[in-house]
């Protein structure tokens, strides 16, 4: 079956209007279709939901719109495609003029109205009278629209849109059985706009939101008797909306201080460095912040979880309101700024033998080649790398820099700005570098694959919680668990800028403490024997106790969702206990393979993330879409963690729902990150 065949009968049929209100002179010369497409697009932008997150989706939906309405359709593929976290104007304008100039065959409106509904979109038409299109020839037309129309034009107990006027034909050709099976699986509430599908579910209420028309003698509350006339609406805007919708409340986090008597146990060199701030704000960034970016220099040291082999390499994300205060993270980058410079000044002198010996391999004799191997590019090597370039070089980068490094953005939109195509593999690179498996990606063109086998990668990112919603809308993926979070709200009192910090030189102070960190960065690569990390006895069965706790009661507070996090928690705990004992050794380093954690240790990292667990709650709260609902959950928390092809149908088959939806529901799912597909060997994230 094909996209259009499955959307359902969208097209204008041969009646005037499916609507039986072809008595409404306002209507007359409306491209056929086009009130559909407003509705579904004000109910996608209720959601706040991204249906564009496929390439092919969103090219095909601005094929859809381009080959129906002409350049009439641009408006509304930017308003659908606003919601991607890379969306980006001139993009979504090329990708449209493609799609006018496109004569690729089997698209059509349907194929939208399909891409919607797979995205838990209620699609079903309005209601008689809940809407009022008043011209888009010119472009500015203007689609009225009631509350009730968002909220799915259709009744409680009534999967049948009310068509008061419409002859039997026309309802007849709407609800097609394969529709009504379709929409029967779409959880319609009467209240609020129950998104279903890959992005979960966000109930929005809509009877709290404030809708208005506007004329050009003021303004008015839209209801049944406001229908009709011919009020014009601002020009240049097709399909613009005519209602005033408040801006989303900011979230606003209340997330538990780290106490003061934390910091008196930890290692001197962090005590050194958090005592030179003030506030507890300033203390508690950095300190998050200096975790990750030292995890990301202290070489070769290593540890067994769950057998296997791991680093002490962390992803923490800061985020907070703008302005808020995140700043301090500067100075927790600054204290590898030396190591940097190092490897940065090496990579340079290793590239200066390299071109020496290749023009000399290049101007010699054939005869004085001979046996001699030619010169490799060693690369250009670095600590702190960058995606401004892109994945490939940011995985070529990695590559060069014997496969570690730390990923340090203090602006996460930087992320999200990565071209759409290459934000998928990227999300991924992410996902296998957290735990250390080997990444491998078709390089440019005439180029071979790179392939980084065990990275070694520290991210530390710090942005709104807009940003992180855009970054990670859901739990789905598994990129939210991998990261340590510390959030915080803008309730900050103004703080005196110059009378702690009269007679201190910041810079000055965290450059001498960056070249501490450089000198113990050189003894641990110079030291005969790579330190191992180990708990001790006991240790490891507190540690035990501590997550078996944990798991259950998150998993009854906060249910599955979260228990990704949970249990990932537990190798970033094993992290940072493992990251302050390569600390220790700066004060004292007895030289042996083995190096245990002390009890001090072993409980700061133990506390630390039961403060931070709470911040990672806080977060996942401020999610849009953390759970996936109706026939498709059921079904996926049927499958085994591995399964093939015959035993996902076996199971739909169990459940009731056809082969063909339980193809649809499995292409979701890996759309959405929770399955990965081998040959033919599905596996839960």
């Amino acid at each position: 079956m094909t996209q259009q065949s499955e959307a359902g009968d969208w097209e204008a049929t041969d009646s005037p209007n499916r609507y039986g209100t072809a008595g409404n002179p306002s209507m007359e010369g409306v491209p056929e279709g086009a009130e559909d497409v407003e509705l579904v697009v004000r109910r996608i932008e209720a959601a706040g939901i991204d249906i564009t997150a496929s390439y092919h989706d969103w090219r095909d939906i601005g094929f859809a719109l381009a080959r129906k309405f002409g350049s009439e359709g641009r408006n509304w593929f930017h308003r659908v495609s606003r919601f991607y976290p890379g969306y980006s104007y001139g993009d979504c304008d090329r990708q449209f003029d493609a799609g006018l100039n496109s004569e690729k065959e089997g698209i059509t409106i349907k194929t939208f109205f399909y891409k919607a509904k797979n995205a838990g979109i209620d699609i079903s038409p309005a209601k008689r009278g809940q809407y009022h299109y008043t011209g888009m020839a010119s472009g500015s037309g203007i689609l009225e629209v009631s509350s009730e129309s968002l909220k799915g034009g259709m009744a409680e107990n009534d999967a049948r849109p009310s068509l008061s006027g419409a002859n039997v034909e026309e309802v007849d050709e709407w609800e097609t059985p394969e529709e009504m099976e379709e929409m029967e699986e779409m959880e319609v509430c009467p209240e609020t706009v129950g998104i279903t599908g890959s992005h979960g579910l966000a109930d929005i209420n809509l009877t709290d939101f404030d809708y208005q028309a506007f004329t050009g003698e003021g303004s008015h509350s839209l209801d049944s008797s406001s229908y009709g006339g011919n009020a014009s609406g601002p020009s240049g805007i097709p399909g613009a909306f005519r209602y005033d919708r408040p801006e989303p409340e900011e979230v606003v986090f209340d997330t538990p201080e780290i106490p003061w008597e934390f910091y008196i146990d930890l290692p001197q060199f962090l005590q050194d460095c958090i005592w030179k701030f003030r506030s507890p704000l300033e203390k508690e960034v950095f300190l998050v912040g200096a975790l990750g970016v030292i995890s990301g220099c202290l070489p070769r040291m290593e540890g067994s979880y769950f057998g296997r082999l791991v680093s002490p390499h962390l992803y923490v994300f800061v985020t907070a309101p703008a302005g808020a205060g995140k700043g301090t993270l500067k100075f927790a980058r600054e204290l590898a700024s030396y190591i940097h410079s190092d490897v940065c000044n090496a990579s340079f002198e290793a590239q200066e033998k390299y071109k020496n010996r290749l023009a000399w391999y290049r101007r010699a004799d054939s005869k004085d080649r001979k046996g001699i191997i030619k010169p490799e590019d060693p690369g250009k090597q670095m600590l702190f790398l960058s995606t401004n370039l892109g994945t490939v070089s940011f995985l070529q980068a990695l590559y060069n820099s014997n496969s570690s490094g730390i990923l340090f953005e203090t602006e996460a939109d930087t992320l999200q700005s990565t071209p759409r195509k290459e934000w998928g593999p990227f999300s991924d690179i992410l996902r296998k570098a957290f735990h250390h498996e080997t990444i491998q990606l078709e390089g440019r063109k005439g180029f071979k694959p790179i392939v980084v086998e065990r990275p070694n990668l520290s991210v530390v990112l710090a942005g709104t919680p807009d940003q992180v919603r855009k970054m990670m809308p859901d739990t789905a993926n598994g990129l939210f668990s991998r990261f340590l979070f510390y959030a915080f709200g803008d309730d900050q009192p103004f703080d005196d800028p110059f009378g702690g910090y009269r007679d201190m030189d910041l810079d000055g102070i965290f450059d001498d403490l960056a070249c501490n960190m450089a000198d113990h960065y050189d003894k641990l690569k110079a030291r005969h024997m790579s330190p191992w990390f180990s708990l001790t006895a006991d240790q490891e069965r507190l540690f035990r106790d501590e997550f078996e706790l944990r798991t259950m009661e998150n998993r009854s507070l906060l249910g599955r969702d979260f228990e990704a996090t949970t249990r990932r928690m537990g190798l970033i705990t094993f992290r940072i206990a493992m990251v302050l004992t390569g600390l220790r050794l700066m004060e004292h380093d007895s030289g042996k393979r083995e190096v245990f954690c002390s009890d001090q240790d072993f409980w700061s990292a133990i506390m630390l993330t039961r403060i931070l667990e709470k911040h990672a709650v806080a977060v996942y709260k401020s999610l849009p879409n953390t759970k996936l609902k109706g026939a498709r959950n059921v079904f996926f928390n049927a499958l085994p963690d591995t399964f093939t092809r015959q035993e996902y149908l076996t199971v739909a088959a169990s459940l009731d729902i056809k082969p063909k939806t339980a193809e649809k529901y499995i292409g979701q799912l890996k759309d959405g990150g929770m399955l990965e597909h081998g040959f033919n060997q599905y596996r839960k994230r």
